[in-house]
């Protein structure tokens, strides 16, 4: 009996804001979301973990911030190949970036 099953896409996000370092709290939730998108991507899944980087606190946003976020999920072992992009329909003050 053939089953027509489709992959449906299973996705996490992480949406830290470049004001600071990332903290306990910020690493828990990055890592949560992180490994149920990984445990979710097989056979019928495509899970896919996003992370949102939202400056929209313009005063205390900063790029080395932005960079250390980034820097900090590799070390925790969020691996993967990192695409980020600005989209139309956010806000000009976020970027979506798509990781492993």
């Amino acid at each position: 009996m053939a089953t027509n099953l489709t992959r449906m896409d299973f996705v996490t996000r992480f949406a830290p804001s470049p004001t600071g370092r990332l903290h306990l709290g910020h690493a828990f939730s990055a890592l949560t979301a992180y490994g149920a998108a990984r445990a979710a991507d097989g056979r019928f899944l495509d899970g896919r973990f996003l992370l949102r980087i939202e400056d929209i606190d313009q005063g205390r946003a900063r790029p080395e911030f932005e960079a250390a976020i980034l820097e900090d999920l590799a070390w925790l072992g969020s691996r993967g190949k990192s695409r980020c992009g600005a989209s139309p329909s956010i806000s000009p003050n976020m970027r979506a970036c798509s990781m492993g």
